[in-house]
């Protein structure tokens, strides 16, 4: 890679922190290009050169980060643990990222930009994980194998708003874990 390239991709990999970093915040809408530039340390002339749009940049920056935290999820389905740990991992997981995206998060879920881009990333990437855990629990006999997998999406998917409404995640970490706890302890046979 020469020195054009290398630069090029720095510029790339700092306009993405800095909308990540501002869109997780302020949700997609409250922020302007010009907020991601000067935080990235370009000019919007460089934002749109490498994005187009912000809405482009926007679904790369967070399909990326969703991405990240996948890629740990997706290990998890690789480990030849009990199904049980798998599920206490993703309660732990997700008292993790409220910890660390904490309230600014919550503004941004309300964000109709950003909710088509988490519902694109659910039906891309998490739907499949699920039912790939899914199969797995059924196959350990920790899920119920007479519940078809679509009726368990299904669930999923009803109580996701739930989990993700700012309502119910403020109330706190110890009441969201107990939302996650009796959300997967309702799938685990006894």
């Amino acid at each position: 890679m020469n020195g054009y390239e290398r630069r090029t991709q720095q510029k790339r990999k700092a306009i993405i922190q800095a909308a990540q970093e501002l869109f997780i915040k302020r949700g997609i809408t409250g922020v302007t290009v010009n907020e991601i530039a000067v935080r990235a340390g370009v000019s919007q002339v460089t934002v749109f050169k490498y994005f187009g749009d912000k809405m482009t940049l926007a679904r790369e920056a967070m399909m990326e980060r969703f991405n990240e935290s996948m890629a740990a999820a997706d290990e998890l389905l690789e480990q030849n643990i009990p199904f049980s740990e798998k599920i206490q991992w993703i309660i732990d997981k997700n008292k993790q990222s409220i910890d660390i995206v904490g309230e600014s998060f919550l503004h941004s879920i309300d964000d109709p930009p950003m909710k088509q881009i988490i519902n694109e990333f659910l039906t891309v990437r998490a739907v499949p994980w699920y039912e790939k855990l899914i199969k797995e629990g059924k196959k350990e006999g920790a899920i119920d194998e007479s519940i078809p997998t679509e009726a368990i999406m299904a669930y999923i998917f009803a109580l996701l708003p739930v989990l993700s409404s700012p309502e119910h995640i403020k109330k706190g970490r110890e009441y969201y874990t107990g939302l996650m706890k009796l959300f997967f302890n309702g799938l685990i046979s006894k």
